[in-house]
């Protein structure tokens, strides 16, 4: 696949081109865009329509079937600069300011939006009961991460944006009622537990733990008492959750207390929380010694 402009570049006529075109070994597929019939691909169509609108990347469900998501096949889609009035034979073109390098990224050398992109566009063209199964799916795969998620829908989401108010209804299920980061209700964690006079050691690796998935995020060794930041969204997958309660059985297992916490109780809850926690770590502290 490739432009007339690129084969003007390396010497090629239009003449010879007619000439190809004429034998067939040449399909002309868009205005300037032509295709080696003997090479073709399933993905040429995709390539031919980059190469047709410049700052174009592929995206809503043509993107989600380059990403593996379980969408119907509805043609080519591809989204291009605000202000774009180029039109293309059997693409639908979706206009976007809001297109950053942090949105896209390359599929088989295509230009694509992310997964987390991917998802937000498709909640402005499908049925609220379709997207709330496949945001579900794919969260629970990990593909994308939850915070890979928050953090598009963050520069996506805008005041009365089409589809902003289907994706923004669900951030309540994904983050315990509030759409920051994990890192973020680690943060505040560590804020209320020093509150109360707890210096607890951050991302502690218990002796039995191996490996990264091991690190806890807070612990009082002294009491042998985990706290856990728990921003897991209730659709965090079977294989996570079971994860998590094997890692609880096997600190109790150890002597060890795990005490998990949500964001819910860190905004709406923070004095009770604090005083429950300092009641805990303490208790076990005298018990100990």
């Amino acid at each position: 696949m490739f432009t007339r402009s690129e084969a003007v570049a390396d010497g090629v006529s239009d003449g010879a081109l007619g000439r190809r075109l004429q034998t067939g070994m040449l399909t002309r597929v868009h205005p300037g865009v032509y295709v080696i019939e003997p090479i073709r691909t399933p993905d040429t169509p995709l390539a031919a329509a980059l190469a047709a609108c410049t700052g174009a990347v592929v995206s809503h469900s043509t993107a989600a079937g380059l990403h593996g998501f379980v969408v119907p096949e509805s043609g080519v889609h591809l989204t291009v600069p605000k202000g774009h009035h180029r039109r293309l034979a059997d693409v639908t073109l979706h206009e976007s300011r809001l297109l950053g390098p942090s949105d896209v990224t390359t599929v088989r050398g295509l230009s694509v939006t992310t997964p987390a992109r991917t998802l937000l566009d498709l909640s402005t063209v499908v049925r609220p009961a379709r997207f709330s199964a496949l945001l579900d799916r794919q969260l629970t795969q990990e593909h994308p991460s939850t915070d890979e998620f928050l953090a598009a829908f963050s520069s996506w989401a805008r005041k009365g944006r089409e589809g902003s108010a289907l994706a923004r209804r669900h951030l309540p299920e994904i983050t315990d009622g509030d759409p920051r980061p994990q890192s973020e209700l680690e943060r505040l964690v560590d804020r209320l537990l020093r509150s109360s006079g707890l210096m607890l050691r951050r991302q502690y690796r218990p002796p039995w733990y191996e490996g990264r998935e091991g690190i806890v995020d807070f612990a009082d060794v002294p009491g042998r008492t985990i706290v856990e930041a728990d921003g897991r969204r209730w659709h965090a997958s079977q294989i996570a959750m079971a994860t998590d309660r094997t890692r609880d059985r096997l600190a109790a297992t150890n002597d060890w207390l795990v005490v998990r916490v949500t964001w819910h109780e860190v905004v709406h809850r923070r004095q009770e929380l604090a005083d429950e926690l300092a009641q805990i770590v303490w208790s076990r502290r005298r018990r100990a010694a």
